[in-house]
């Protein structure tokens, strides 16, 4: 059996949506996986190339309908990696952590708390920060909510 006809052997054509569901083994992320000559490969990429043609290695395949497991190369478009992420902020799936759960966080809730407090009383930005070890724009903004806004 030829890579096109397991493609079509592992998808089900769901009637609404027109996605291809794939039937086949899924990554964690919900991904279609596909094995071809001993490599486990991602069956959206396979049936892109089947259908519709090479891929190079740097491009990304983005799913139009927003479902992981969708195999239809309708539904399939080329992308860098770069319009992947900025197809999903356009979707609304993206979600930036906000104070201390956000990766570049230096301070905690109650620290952010007592900066904005301080500050707010009448207290120099400049010398608040130099107690948090932060540049007094930090404390600035944290102060007037443009960053720290659950506060």
């Amino acid at each position: 059996m030829n890579v096109t006809e397991r493609i079509e052997r592992l998808s089900i054509p769901e009637p609404n949506s027109g996605c291809w569901i794939w039937l086949g083994a899924l990554d964690r992320g919900g991904y279609a996986r596909i094995s071809l000559k001993g490599k486990n490969r991602k069956a959206s990429r396979v049936s892109y190339q089947q259908f519709v043609g090479e891929l190079t290695p740097e491009l990304d395949i983005l799913h139009i309908c927003d479902l992981p497991a969708c195999v239809n190369p309708a539904h399939l478009r080329v992308g860098t990696a770069q319009d992947n992420i900025f197809d999903m902020w356009a979707k609304g799936r993206g979600r930036v952590p906000k104070g201390e759960a956000h990766s570049n966080s230096i301070l905690t809730l109650p620290q952010a708390t007592e900066i904005r407090s301080r500050v707010l009383s009448g207290e120099n930005p400049r010398l608040v920060a130099l107690d948090f070890d932060i540049s007094r724009t930090t404390a600035a903004r944290i102060a007037s909510g443009k960053s720290w806004r659950q506060i």
